[in-house]
């Protein structure tokens, strides 16, 4: 587990939470190894189905994962869909091992 993004959308979450209180919510993303020695890398939101990105370098994947989530969660949101509840630590330590490539 190698960061966390902080949801911090006061539209997004006002809308989802039904109310004006905003809710700090952390959702962790998985980073791996581009592999084959190209030096790039790619991501995951475990918490977040099917949303993942990758990078040339380390700094393009953490842009290209900001827009990735910010993204999945706007459209989440407009779809009237409630957001995940974050994972545990022990929750994210079992879906980190089992994941097909490793976890940086």
């Amino acid at each position: 587990m190698k960061s966390g993004r902080h949801l911090t959308r006061k539209g997004a979450q006002a809308r989802n939470q039904g109310g004006s209180k905003m809710k700090k919510v952390t959702y962790f993303m998985f980073v791996h190894d581009g592999g084959a020695g190209d030096g790039g890398f790619s991501c995951e939101f475990p918490d977040l189905p099917c949303c993942m990105t990758d990078g040339d370098d380390f700094d393009d994947l953490m842009k290209n994962a900001r827009d990735a989530m910010e993204s999945w969660l706007e459209i989440t949101v407009d779809d009237g869909a409630p957001l995940p509840i974050p994972s545990t630590p022990k929750e994210l330590k079992k879906k980190a091992d089992e994941c097909e490539e490793p976890v940086l």
